[in-house]
């Protein structure tokens, strides 16, 4: 039997402390609640579309080399405000879907 009992004080610690590396080199901001991570950045310019792309990457790249794969199924991009770059986002080769509103902590954000 290995890893931590459910429940246990201990692994969400532990947890934190695995991913405590996660967005080392990731220019975007980067939030992690639990097992949920958010990456967010201001869109400007086609220039940042690429940077958020490269972040993204490297996300992935990070999780296959800690065998802590992202869901990509449950992956989505949300544009916020008015007059964004409409773009397309991928993580390894899933292309992300796009959504307007979603529900994170019991609070509902649309865009």
């Amino acid at each position: 039997m290995s890893g931590v009992p459910q429940g246990s004080v201990l692994g969400p610690i532990l947890f934190l402390i695995y991913i405590n590396d996660l967005d080392d080199g990731v220019s975007s901001k980067v939030l992690n609640c639990a097992d949920d991570t958010k990456v967010f950045r201001k869109v400007k310019r086609n220039a940042d579309t690429h940077i958020l792309q490269d972040d993204l990457a490297k996300l992935v790249k990070w999780s296959e080399k800690w065998q802590m794969l992202f869901n990509f199924g449950k992956c989505k991009c949300m544009h916020i405000g008015h007059g964004n770059v409409d773009e397309e986002y991928k993580m390894g080769d899933t292309i992300l879907g796009k959504t307007r509103k979603e529900k994170d902590l019991g609070v509902t954000v649309s865009a």
